[in-house]
């Protein structure tokens, strides 16, 4: 299989659009050639879209995996809501569960990667989806746990940070 980079409207992969929570979100699909090892979805960074993944999938694709690349909330393809409560942490790894369930179903598993901004809504999805996820990695961000105490963004705002 041909592993170089993606180009816009590479015959490799296909563009799909779906619903997600209310949401239209756009993604990028790559099938493997041969058999399926396993469901990947990776997820992009800020300023960023799934086309950032364009060097990895078509490598990814050729060990087997079925990909799955999503643009996220609020960039290119997929819907930019006006409730700034689609863009938590909590509801991006609610959209990457339901995205997950599209192709693994409800007992199914994926393993889920991340890179940037995407790192952290990956740790967050493997921390309250964790039957959801095989394996997982991401690049550039590490693991920060989340805070017991939910703070209001507006109080973060007040707060100066």
């Amino acid at each position: 299989m041909d592993t170089s980079k993606l180009k816009p409207n590479d015959p490799r992969v296909k563009l799909v659009n779906t619903t997600i929570r209310g949401k239209t979100v756009r993604y990028i699909l790559g099938e493997p050639q041969g058999p399926k090892k396993d469901t990947l979805l990776l997820i992009h960074g800020f300023p960023d879209m799934a086309f950032g993944w364009r060097y990895q999938i078509p490598f990814f694709m050729s060990l087997g995996y079925q990909v799955v690349v999503p643009d996220m909330v609020g960039y290119a393809g997929t819907d930019a809501p006006t409730d700034l409560a689609e863009y938590t942490l909590k509801s991006i790894a609610d959209d990457i569960r339901d995205l997950a369930v599209q192709f693994v179903g409800e007992d199914g598993q994926i393993v889920l990667g991340g890179h940037d901004w995407g790192g952290m809504a990956v740790w967050r999805a493997t921390e309250w989806h964790p039957k959801l996820i095989k394996a997982v990695f991401s690049v550039c961000t590490p693991y920060v746990p989340s805070n017991d105490q939910y703070i209001p963004l507006d109080a973060v705002i007040a707060a100066g940070h």
